[in-house]
């Protein structure tokens, strides 16, 4: 019996090396769609599409129409079963997650256009087009393949293929996408407001969403533009020069990239091309779980849902009484966003278990590219360690580390890690190490079975826990000679406050965010939660009477809206924020009428009031910052600042310019408005984004230098997000120390007295620029000694 089942084991094996295999060769040329699920998806869809697209071609050339302009673009390819396939690609591309109806025209419609480009310049130019051809590297997405022969056409030929205006594609992208619907069932068009707009969003229909859940070989429609690498990426030596060794990238990922050709940053591209360097690998045990809690529907460790939650009954007296539709219109509500988020967790959970399935056994790279604001991330989309906590349990470093040597010991950092994924980060280190130790049984019970002893499921990061569980379970068995594989990280805590501490020097503000040494971790967010029941308790108001009763004013509700306020966080931010988890708290029950949003934004003041009070450096630097923004915004000119590693930033937003598009959108006659930047400064968001981007740059700074400076000590392997900091075990105090360091090193500049008078040298002469407002006297140098402010 044994023998039959390893028999059936290894066929099983072989047909989905087979598979793959099949597949791959296709990716290599560019061929995703022509893989056997695909085509069976596509062949079904396209008959679909035309027995209405042929049939709406037809009467829009014999008699006039307000959609009929549309017939321009979709003339312009003239097999009807190649306008039916771009125009079916075009959208399922775009519908992984729900999209804004306008964009996703739009794209439609570049496609059909793209497509009639490059046919233009095989047919006038066929001589050039091969050379071209010849020229490109052959791994290309076709979209990039188009671009290349388009732009090297006008390089050496002076010859340009005109372009049709943006309203005429979006015309027809609008049409295509009305036909489709119709046609197939695919997709579905809904409403969502968002703020006070109202916003079309098209998303998959639940039958595709299921039938692509459930296919993970459908590689075409999930694999991401940019993979991993399967060998070392180029080493970045200019902003067009480093990343894929085939695919074209830029280091920073910003429009106007002439303002970055005369910086000088050596620390930027020595760490980037560090961070880049450490090859990873796929966590196969965590795999093998997850693919099969996956294929089993099993709801385990957070994993999203197998099934939809459906709508309420509607009342039966829905049409007579207003209280009964609006109650069913509220609950209906809250279910369709429920399950529109649904969706999207599990197409992710698909595309991932995809790409882990496809580079298992591989040592595999993340090229590295930046933001404008210097932030580093891995350029290959959702298998990365700066992905989902699914994502990162899937993976693992692919050179492994002792544990411990005669000189380094790495199992008190390594202990801490698994009591962090467990959710224990608030305690002290001493008390996190005597939980794992206590626990040690339940601990090493999930790793030999994590589907009967479901202990790991209870962590606040259940599969980065079992993926510790794992590790932990083979160290006590291994025992000194164990090397260690995963990544072993450190978190700041609360870092755009610490950030904002060290700048203006302020003490109160350090204390709250573990700036400052102690004995034990400080949380800023139970001291806001504390501060807003206490408030509450004199607030006789009505939502003050309502949220004293409803029990959920805790450390979790406030978190969210807290953390943002480094990040020029509004008043409406916060709401949306404190809604969020609101809504994160009722789990699968709707919650009560009065939890509305009007109730979310009360909250959300009481939290500013709370927090304003405790980290006072933060307003002051908030206000600051936008008032010299809005110094230099009335003068046309964007703020600017060069940070210590010679990173620069161009806080830039143009106002934009709006066309309106007026076409039929199935029987409703529908506005739709193409945004385009002018020249023009849009002050109101250089204000508002002013103090978000410089808090953003100056952790991405404080990485950089931490990446370079912990490499010259010996730290070889990284997993970084932003403000968290992986390597590991052993090599996790040498991080810690060089973290700290780096901070006190950066901060010991007046970065905000630079900025001053970078912008003074910009504006006119007469024009004042008030100085920083220092809070106190506060010693960066002291968070060199505090254990807490990354653990």
């Amino acid at each position: 019996m044994v023998a039959k089942s390893n028999f059936l084991a290894s066929i099983k094996e072989k047909t989905k090396a087979k598979y793959w295999a099949s597949v791959n060769k296709r990716l290599e040329v560019e061929k995703e769609t022509d893989t056997s699920v695909g085509r069976l998806l596509v062949k079904h869809t396209v008959g679909l599409l035309r027995e209405h697209l042929d049939p709406w071609l037809d009467h829009a050339v014999k008699s006039p129409g307000r959609r009929h302009s549309a017939v321009d673009v979709f003339s312009l390819i003239d097999d009807p079963d190649l306008l039916a396939v771009l125009i079916i690609r075009a959208i399922l591309d775009g519908v992984s997650q729900p999209r804004p109806m306008t964009n996703l025209a739009l794209r439609v419609g570049t496609a059909i256009e793209q497509e009639a480009r490059m046919r233009e310049v095989k047919t006038t130019h066929p001589e050039m087009y091969k050379t071209l051809r010849k020229m490109m590297y052959s791994n290309r997405c076709e979209d990039r393949q188009a671009k290349w022969v388009l732009s090297g056409l006008k390089e050496l030929r002076g010859i340009t293929i005109p372009r049709l205006p943006s309203d005429t594609r979006l015309r027809a992208g609008l049409v295509a996408l009305d036909l489709f619907v119709q046609s197939t069932g695919l997709v579905e068009v809904t409403k969502e407001k968002r703020g006070k707009k109202l916003v079309r969003l098209v998303s998959g229909s639940d039958a595709l969403v299921t039938w692509l859940s459930k296919a993970h070989e459908a590689h075409e429609l999930l694999r991401p533009l940019l993979p991993p690498m399967t060998s070392p990426p180029v080493d970045w030596t200019a902003l067009d020069a480093g990343g894929y060794k085939s695919l074209p990238l830029t280091l920073i990922k910003k429009a106007r990239q002439k303002i970055y050709d005369d910086m000088k940053a050596p620390a930027v591209y020595s760490a980037t091309n560090i961070l880049q360097a450490t090859p990873f690998t796929i966590n196969e045990k965590v795999l093998e779980v997850m693919t099969e809690c996956w294929e089993r529907s099993l709801e385990l460790g957070g994993l999203p849902t197998a099934e939809l939650m459906p709508f309420p009954n509607k009342p039966l007296d829905i049409d007579t009484n207003p209280e009964a539709r609006k109650e069913y219109g509220r609950q209906a509500s809250w279910v369709r966003s429920y399950n529109n988020g649904q969706k999207s967790r599990r197409l992710h959970i698909a595309q991932l278990l995809s790409l882990a399935n496809e580079y298992s056994g591989y040592d595999i790279w993340m090229p590295v590219t930046l933001d404008f604001r210097g932030r580093m991330y891995s350029t290959p989309g959702v298998l990365n360690p700066m992905s989902s906590s699914f994502a990162k349990s899937l993976l693992q470093f692919s050179k492994g580390m002792p544990m411990q040597t005669d000189a380094e010991d790495g199992e008190e950092a390594f202990r801490l890690h698994g009591a962090n994924a467990w959710g224990l980060s608030r305690w002290d280190i001493e008390s996190r190490i005597q939980w794992t130790h206590a626990n040690q049984e339940e601990i090493v019970a999930c790793a030999k079975d994590p589907f009967s002893f479901q202990f790991w499921m209870r962590g606040e990061k259940p599969w980065e826990f079992l993926a510790w569980a794992f590790e932990f379970a083979d160290f006590l068995k291994v025992g000194r000679g164990f090397l260690n594989h995963l990544p072993i990280s450190v978190d700041c805590s609360n870092n755009g406050c610490q950030i904002w501490s060290l700048l203006l020097r302020d003490e109160k503000t350090a204390e709250a965010t573990n700036v400052l040494a102690g004995d034990s971790p400080q949380d800023l967010y139970q001291l806001v939660a504390d501060a807003v029941i206490s408030a509450l308790d004199g607030d006789h108001s009505e939502f003050g009477l309502i949220w004293r009763n409803s029990g959920l004013v805790d450390r979790s509700l406030v978190k969210t809206a807290t953390m943002i306020i480094p990040y020029s966080a509004t008043l409406q931010g916060m709401g949306e924020a404190v809604h969020t988890s609101m809504l994160s708290k009722a789990g699968d029950s709707p919650l009560p009428p009065w939890s509305n949003r009007r109730a979310a934004y009360y909250m959300a003041g009481l939290i500013r009031e709370a927090a304003y009070d405790i980290i006072p450096a933060v307003l002051k630097g908030m206000t600051w910052m936008r008032d010299v923004t809005g110094i230099c915004a009335d003068n046309s000119i964007p703020l600017e600042w060069t940070l210590p590693t010679g990173f620069r930033v161009v806080n830039d937003y143009r106002k934009p310019r709006y066309k309106s598009v007026q076409t039929w959108m199935g029987e409703a006659y529908t506005t739709s408005t193409i945004a385009s930047p002018s020249r023009q400064l849009a002050k109101g968001r250089c204000r508002q984004t002013v103090t978000a981007n410089f808090t953003h740059s100056c952790d991405a700074a404080v990485l950089h230098n931490t990446i370079v400076k912990a490499h010259d000590c010996g730290v070889s392997s990284f997993a970084v997000v932003h403000d968290s900091f992986g390597t590991h075990a052993l090599k996790v105090d040498t991080l810690q120390r060089s973290l700290r360091s780096s901070v006190a090193q950066l901060f010991s500049h007046d970065l905000l007295n630079d900025i001053r008078e970078q912008a003074m040298s910009l504006l006119p002469d007469k024009v004042e620029v008030p100085s920083p407002p220092l809070v106190g006297d506060l010693d960066v140098s002291c968070v060199t000694n505090s254990t807490y402010f990354a653990s």
